[in-house]
């Protein structure tokens, strides 16, 4: 059993196991899009020795969830490594008021950079990735949704450095400049 609620800014995610057999705990994971999901956090196993035969409750509260919409899912993952994933679980959030730049990963980049932006409409915005000094490298449009949106960004043609990156709405909204390297 999976279940999660939002309560005020945070997202509670709760399940319980009826048995556990050799498990070593569980990945908890989170999607922008319910497709692409990166771990979030790990929680071990109650069991002893990871083998139960009575029910065990387990929460995790998710204190940066997605503005919009969160998609969660477990990876129970044995002590031999192997692993089986739950049902997702979709929490809505709340109405976005301005754009905003959510979160950049993985920081240092290698090929992509992921970019989440929350946005109260659909527009069309530009990246800004620049040196250090000020200096533009690139610009690159992008058309986004009503929500939070998950834009891969291709990096693998700047050299190894530190950049920032800023976001430009159409109707001249600017976001706040996030930093990251590319190895």
């Amino acid at each position: 059993q999976f279940k999660g609620e939002r309560q005020g800014t945070n997202n509670l995610l709760s399940w319980t196991t009826s048995t556990e057999l050799n498990n070593n705990g569980f990945e908890i994971q989170r999607s922008v899009d319910g497709i692409n999901f990166t771990p979030l956090a790990f929680v071990a196993s109650k069991a002893n020795n990871g083998t139960s035969n009575g029910n065990l409750n387990y929460s995790l509260i998710d204190n940066m969830p997605f503005n919009s919409t969160s998609y969660y899912r477990l990876k129970q993952i044995d002590k031999d490594g192997k692993s089986t994933l739950s049902s997702i679980v979709l929490i809505k959030g709340i109405r976005v008021a301005k754009l905003e730049l959510i979160n950049i990963y993985p920081n240092p980049a290698v090929e992509k950079l992921n970019v989440i932006i929350a946005s109260p409409n659909d527009d069309k915005i530009t990246f800004i990735v620049s040196d250090l000094a000020g200096k533009i490298i690139t610009t690159q449009l992008f058309s986004i949704n009503t929500g939070d949106n998950n834009i891969q960004l291709d990096v693998r043609h700047l050299s190894k450095g530190s950049y920032t990156l800023k976001v430009l709405c159409n109707s001249g909204c600017e976001t706040a400049i996030r930093k990251f390297i590319k190895q």
